[in-house]
């Protein structure tokens, strides 16, 4: 009995073992995604985020290479990802909404009508690069099911390795570099380009026996528009600026058709670029097809007002936390930008970083050798990267005059703020009784502080005054109800009230306390009806 268990327990063992070096192996050889076809790396990234965007960015390249996301934060504090593939099909648009809809619910989608013009992809890897990033779900299930190529197996995507068992051959540095954490390529789902190659001559466009886009496209964008329809997201068709493939009028003018029969906003950037900004000498990084970061940035200064229009979607820069966070991301897009754009030049790049009470964090301070020195091609120029003010700690004011508050927060590169005043029975006139931040906080050197001084302890006054009414305001043998009220200005407060009072209880004596030193007047009620008033003077008695 025992020999079988030792048996039985070296089995599972060796199982375990199988199972682990498959696992391994399988991650090797799967493509990194980090070289020449970084798209592939795109639909993975998402699930690094944060779920708190406003607006959802889905389509083909027209999506993730023409529209910047840090501009749409930094000018109008939109929170944005874009989901974009190399050749995303408009199935897998749908699927990846779906899929990030589990996550958070965004109150804009962008989608991309290019994506409109082809059902099908024309070589395996198009897909690879949308679909092995998905996680696993119902989702992801749907979208191998219908987007995969007839000679692709639905097994090759739950088995990668199936798939790439005979890339041995293949491997290179960062299949190893990137075993673990294949990294990051894009910003946001913003891929990156800063060089600079202007618009080129392009075939005519060919003529087209039918313009028709396919049937599927339609049902899936049908789809798309019910999807967000129901969660209540504001769905706008974009055909971002390109110069080819062509975008033909006859498309154009189906998705605008389609765009007005639904109450969809529908924004054609090529229908007037110039209105934009854009510069096809300039803003593109291979001849007029997509957009750099140059013209990306134009694209989404574009679309930023119209999407601030869109309910759900708002300036977000005033919250703290989100605040942060992109201020982080934008840090890292400036300096990739500025790595890119020496790189185009032919120079290698050495990044420093140090504190500025000038310089934004994540902008560049200063370089080395200045701008307008001639450099050899290869020559390594020296960014340094401020981090933004340098930081102190705030020290405790408390019980400690104004003058010696001032020294201390001077010492550790503070100012003093606002003086304000309160009495307080626990600290000395002219001390600090609190300060505006906690001792101990880390603060940007430069900050002001606010404090609060003491007036002393506050002396306890009341104010007492007397009336006497002398007169009878009864007939013979009557009674009645008496009700005196004591007014300072708007101040008012009953001093005397009685239901049964004859002439017998006159002269009246009543004493009483007010709100303030100095005039009032005493208003006497009979029965309810004003009968007279006597003025009083009250005095301050200190308790």
């Amino acid at each position: 009995m025992k020999r079988k268990k030792i048996n039985a327990l070296f089995v599972l063992l060796a199982a375990a073992i199988s199972l682990l070096v498959l696992w391994a192996v399988q991650r090797l050889l799967v493509p990194k995604y980090m070289g020449m076809v970084v798209e592939g790396n795109l639909t993975g990234e998402y699930y690094k985020e944060v779920p708190d965007h406003d607006v959802l960015i889905l389509g083909n390249c027209e999506a993730y290479e023409n529209i910047s996301p840090a501009v749409l934060w930094r000018e109008f504090g939109i929170s944005s990802y874009i989901r974009g593939n190399a050749n995303q099909l408009m199935a897998q648009s749908y699927y990846l909404l779906e899929d990030a809809l589990k996550y958070e619910v965004p109150g804009a989608v962008v989608l991309s009508v290019s994506s409109m013009t082809n059902f099908s992809q024309d070589n395996e890897s198009y897909n690879r690069m949308t679909l092995d990033g998905m996680r696993w779900s119902p989702s992801k299930w749907k979208a191998i099911q219908a987007t995969k190529m007839e000679d692709e197996h639905v097994i090759e995507y739950i088995f990668p390795l199936l798939r790439f068992h005979s890339r041995w051959k293949e491997l290179e540095k960062e299949d190893f570099t990137y075993f673990w954490d294949r990294g990051t390529v894009s910003h946001n789902g913003y891929y990156m380009r800063a060089d600079i190659r202007p618009a080129a001559e392009f075939p005519a466009a060919r003529r087209r026996s039918d313009y028709s886009f396919d049937p599927r496209c339609w049902d899936y964008l049908e789809k798309i528009r019910l999807l967000c329809e129901e969660k209540g997201i504001s769905l706008i068709l974009m055909k971002a600026p390109a110069l080819y493939p062509a975008w033909y009028d006859q498309w154009d003018q189906q998705i605008a058709r389609y765009a007005a029969d639904h109450g969809l906003t529908y924004i054609n950037c090529m229908k007037d670029p110039e209105a934009i900004g854009i510069d096809f000498s300039h803003d593109t990084y291979d001849g007029g097809i997509h957009m750099n970061v140059y013209g990306a940035e134009k694209v989404a200064r574009f679309l930023g007002p119209e999407l601030l229009k869109v309910p759900g979607v708002s300036d977000r820069r005033q919250e703290e936390a989100l605040a942060v966070r992109w201020e982080e991301k934008c840090r890292v897009y400036d300096e990739k930008k500025a790595e890119q754009e020496l790189k185009k030049l032919g120079l290698k790049v050495k990044k420093a970083y140090a504190n500025s009470d000038t310089v934004k964090e994540g902008y560049v301070i200063k370089q080395s050798p200045k701008g307008g020195s001639i450099v050899n091609t290869g020559f390594a120029v020296t960014i340094t990267i401020s981090k933004g003010v340098s930081k102190t700690t705030v020290p405790s004011l408390i019980g400690v005059s104004q003058s010696v508050a001032e020294r201390e927060l001077n010492r550790v590169g503070l100012k003093l703020g606002s003086v304000s005043y309160d009495y307080s029975g626990e600290v000395g006139e002219g001390d600090v009784i609190s300060q505006g931040i906690e001792s101990g906080t880390s603060v940007d050197k430069g900050t002001k502080v606010p404090i609060v001084l003491s007036l002393g302890e506050q002396e306890s006054y009341r104010y007492e005054g007397s009336v006497t009414i002398d007169e009878q305001p009864f007939d013979d043998g009557a009674n009645g109800s008496v009700k005196l009220v004591l007014k300072q200005d708007s101040w008012e407060s009953t001093i005397y009230s009685k239901s049964s009072v004859s002439n017998d209880d006159f002269p009246l004596n009543v004493t009483f306390e007010g709100d303030r030193e100095g005039s009032g007047s005493v208003i006497m009620y009979i029965d309810g009806k004003e009968y007279n008033t006597y003025d009083v003077s009250l005095n301050a008695i200190s308790d």
